[in-house]
């Protein structure tokens, strides 16, 4: 379409189908869709947090905090205790099977693509996505005529109803 650039249509894209995915599959917000703009190939990733093997490792690193978040009072906030959940954490050793060197701390990221990833995913991308260009389609009439206010231009009477006038513009 004119005035949309395909950068806005790809981050639409990547966008609309992150929340299909989160949707359909009941994931957590640690999903990232990839696009590849060449071959139009979808991949889902999953991102997974670093942790301790052992639970009492496990408290004590999510209490290691050397910058903690103070209030207005300066006081400390206590964080929630750590519970682990496999959707969003590792445990190193598992971890060091995929990747050798990584730390406690690290994300490591999964494809999780699902070979079902059809038809109730696509119709949520697609209103995602139609939303962006009328959204894109809006900025671009708003940056066209936007510097015309009190200037007179000439269109087309396209249509007509009980309460308005439809002026065709040329792309608008």
């Amino acid at each position: 379409r004119d005035g949309i650039s395909e950068d806005v249509i790809y981050d639409a894209m990547r966008l609309a189908l992150t929340s299909a995915y989160k949707k359909n599959y009941h994931s957590l917000s640690n999903v990232s869709v990839d696009i590849n703009e060449e071959t139009g190939e979808i991949s889902v990733y999953s991102f997974r947090t670093v942790v301790p093997d052992n639970y009492e490792e496990l408290e004590e690193w999510n209490l290691l905090d050397e910058d903690p978040e103070v209030d207005e009072n300066g006081e400390k906030i206590e964080k929630e205790p750590f519970i682990f959940d496999e959707r969003i954490h590792i445990p190193l050793t598992e971890a060091r099977e995929i990747v050798p060197n990584i730390e406690v701390g690290e994300t490591i990221e999964e494809e999780v693509t699902p070979h079902d990833f059809g038809r109730v995913a696509a119709a949520t991308a697609k209103q995602v996505v139609i939303q962006k260009i009328r959204e894109a389609e809006r900025n671009s009439i708003a940056l066209e005529f936007g510097d015309k206010q009190d200037e007179l231009v000439s269109g087309i009477v396209e249509m007509e109803d009980s309460r308005n006038y439809y002026i065709n513009l040329g792309k608008t």
